[in-house]
């Protein structure tokens, strides 16, 4: 479902994998990141080495590397706790009330998202390595503390601890804020469990406190710096996204705290106003969680673990919602954050004011009852058109739930499910034009055709459209299957002048332009002009500068059997990518050009 496919699809890309490489080629056509994610993405060809492929191994593994970061979360939990020194905490006991807290963790439905989601392994994997790094950590701090000095066996837990990080970065980037984590455990154990080596204060400074200055220096740069400029493809600034997300955090609290079987899901709605009270209501939230953590850390001689359990929570948080410009709510961004909640109910098993027995009642009750809720959501993440419905039902403002809905109405033929859904996403967003361009598709599939009141309405929007990567994709999907319908009013033409009045948009970047072009070259082809498709495709491959975009025009020719433009693009692709004027790094494209040199000279 929704980015599984982008980013599985190169597994098709040379056939399978089964080579070196084509193994080092597909670890590196990784986009979701700055790193391209190699680790997250090997971790797929456990599953499969082609696309297309079963789902259901994706996410049995990922399953199962959600139960492995469960062992981690109790390797953890035990170490913390043997390291903060409870008087009540016997060893027997602490291993009883990690186990049941890891499985309050593991069991917990909020996590269904994250783990049912195959692309979200990168979640799982980064949370995983992160959570085994901290164990890593703690093991050397407490072999240091112990021992007085820093030993082999420290050196080998703080070894495995840095191996762990690494892997963590490389599988998603979100877990380079575990620094800033250790930090604050440092803070929470140096009262309780001081560590009195020089060099491993050293180590915390050269290792811990400067890269964690670095990374919240870069991102108070970045906020400030970019405060009150608005990205064009979200539609709001750095300073709304900041203070709403003091809002959604609140949001993110109370559904793991009273879990519930159903919820908005992918399409929960969210919103950053610029103006208004909703706007500062977001500021209340982060001092809010201010005052939580200035509270918990005057308690902490009494209760340990309740400043480091809030304060990680909301540390875990700082690089995917504050300043970067990501979506505004995803579930599966509590993944790694959520484990440090775990320490509250385990503040609890330790509390002299809970006897004994009502720990094991509340244990078992809440083991059960987060089960049932497991099952619940998890079936209903087995049946996807009723997922996406149930989506669509619990959050009627979600513009991308109804269409996707409507969409999966219309694919099963039910014409009515569909427009009732369509008319739900122009009701909650009436000045979406991913609705309008759905419309496109509702009324030809639907035998209305395409008015020419409503072309010329859809025009005048797409010239003043906003930079989207949800507009570019309706209309590549309306040039891709739009000579299928048998559609009164949407010919090539029609098609041709939407792309262009989108390109005429002052909003739209250069990129964006680029690849209309490439969208105006494949609609060309379908409307039978091969020489004009070549002046679009020259423009749009050379602008965007890439060897990919050459070889898919090429193709595109090819397979229309305009065999002569193809020789001649695919002649002009390769001199371009000979002399460094095209590059990519997806695939071993010299042996791409020849094998398509073949095809073309058979031809």
């Amino acid at each position: 479902m929704f980015d599984d496919f982008p980013n599985l699809e190169p597994l098709g890309y040379w056939g399978s994998v089964d080579s070196l490489d084509r193994f080092v080629n597909f670890v590196g056509s990784g986009f979701s990141g700055p790193t391209g994610r190699p680790v997250a993405l090997a971790s797929f060809l456990l599953d499969a080495n082609t696309w297309p492929a079963e789902p259901y191994a994706f996410k049995r593994t990922s399953v199962l590397f959600h139960l492995l970061t469960g062992c981690g979360v109790f390797l953890f939990l035990l170490r913390f706790l043997d390291q903060v020194k409870l008087n009540s905490a016997m060893p027997s006991r602490s291993a009883l009330a990690c186990l049941c807290v890891t499985a309050l963790w593991l069991f917990h439905p909020y996590w269904v998202s994250t783990s049912l989601y195959v692309i979200q392994r990168m979640a799982i994997l980064s949370a995983l390595f992160g959570v085994f790094s901290l164990w890593g950590y703690l093991g050397a701090r407490s072999e240091v503390m112990s021992s007085g000095y820093f030993n082999g066996k420290a050196v080998a837990w703080t070894l495995m601890a840095g191996v762990f990080f690494v892997a963590g970065v490389y599988s998603k980037e979100n877990i380079l804020i575990l620094p800033v984590c250790v930090l604050v455990i440092e803070f929470s154990l140096h009262s309780r469990a001081p560590v009195k080596s020089r060099v491993w204060h050293g180590l915390v400074v050269f290792c811990v406190v400067i890269p964690s200055v670095l990374l919240l220096g870069y991102l108070v740069q970045r906020g400030a710096s970019g405060w009150d400029v608005v990205d064009g493809r979200r539609g709001f600034s750095i300073g709304d996204r900041l203070l709403a997300q003091g809002r959604i955090l609140w949001q993110y609290l109370f559904e793991i705290v009273v879990p519930r079987p159903y919820t908005g899901g992918l399409y929960t709605p969210a919103d950053a106003p610029s103006v208004g009270l909703v706007r500062w209501l977001g500021l209340l939230g982060w001092l809010g969680f201010l005052g939580l953590i200035i509270v918990t850390w005057r308690w902490r001689k009494k209760w340990p673990l309740l400043f480091p359990g809030i304060t990680l929570f909301v540390v875990g948080h700082l690089i995917e919602s504050t300043v970067i410009p990501l979506e505004l709510y995803f579930e599966h961004r509590n993944y790694f954050p959520g484990i440090f909640l775990a320490l509250i109910p385990l503040q609890l098993a330790f509390s002299d004011q809970v006897s004994r027995w009502m720990l094991r009642v509340f244990s078992v009750t809440a083991i059960v009852v987060l089960s049932s809720l497991l099952w619940m959501r998890a079936s209903l993440w087995a049946d996807y058109p009723a997922l996406v419905t149930s989506w669509a039902e619990r959050s009627p403002q979600s513009v991308r739930a109804q269409l996707e809905t409507s969409k999966l109405a219309l694919q099963s033929g039910d014409g009515p499910k569909a427009i009732t859904f369509y008319s739900r996403a122009r009701e909650a967003g009436p000045d979406d034009l991913r609705v309008d361009l759905w419309g496109v598709f509702v009324n030809c599939a639907l035998g209305g055709g395409i008015s020419e009141e409503f072309a010329n309405v859809l025009s005048q929007k797409l010239a003043s459209a906003p930079d989207s990567g949800g507009i570019l994709q309706y209309l590549a999907v309306l040039v891709e299957q739009g000579s299928d319908f048998d559609c009164s009013g949407l010919a090539a033409s029609r098609i041709a002048g939407w792309l262009k009045a989108y390109q005429g948009s002052p909003r739209t970047g250069q990129k964006t332009d680029n690849r209309l072009y490439m969208l105006l070259g494949v609609n060309a082809v379908t409307n039978g002009k091969p020489e004009q498709a070549l002046v679009y495709f020259r423009l749009g491959i050379w602008g965007l500068g890439s060897v990919n975009a050459g070889m898919l025009a090429v193709s595109n020719l090819a397979s229309a059997e305009y065999v002569d433009e193809a020789r001649v693009l695919l002649e002009e692709v390769s001199m371009a990518h000979a002399g460094g004027q095209l590059v990519g790094e997806d695939v071993n494209y010299d042996y791409e050009i020849k094998r398509l040199r073949d095809m073309l000279r058979h031809d």
